[in-house]
Order: structure tokens, then C-alpha cells, then sequence
């Protein structure tokens, strides 16, 4: 009866470590699953931000261009005058 007792116990024992273990290495999976997302994301954000400058600077760009050639125009018809 005892040596049943002992192995039910044992059994037990065994079946609570591999159940921790399993455990254990479900959470450590999900912190690197939850860190490398976290890693992307902020990749993505970074991608969108340097795209958002390089818009802005275009943008910038284009209107500089715009006022250059209204210059250049004023100039001209205040030349020809």
C-alpha cells in the first residue's frame, strides 16, 4: 500500500515538473514572439517617419522651386517694362 502511495506521488511529481517546464518555456517563447513585434513595430514607425521627413522635404522642395520661378517671372515682365 505504501509502495502504490510512493508511486502515485512520484507519478504526480513528474507530471507537475514537465507541466512547469512546458510552462516556463510557453513564456519565454511569448516574450520573444511579443518582443520581436514590439522590435517590427518599431521599425515600421521609424519607416513611416523618415518617409513622412523625406514627403515633407519634397513638399518643401516643390514650393521653393515655385517661388524661384515666380521670381523669375516678376523679373522678367519688371525687365521688359
Amino acid at each position: 500500500m505504501v509502495s502504490f502511495l510512493l508511486f502515485v506521488l512520484s507519478v504526480l511529481t513528474y507530471s507537475m515538473t514537465k507541466i512547469l517546464l512546458t510552462y516556463r518555456k510557453t513564456v519565454k517563447y511569448l516574450k520573444t514572439v511579443v518582443e520581436s513585434k514590439k522590435d517590427e513595430r518599431k521599425k515600421i514607425y521609424n519607416t513611416i517617419e523618415t518617409q513622412n521627413k523625406q514627403r515633407t522635404k519634397i513638399y518643401i522642395g516643390n514650393k521653393f522651386e515655385e517661388e524661384i520661378e515666380m521670381v523669375t517671372i516678376g523679373e522678367i515682365l519688371l525687365l521688359s517694362i
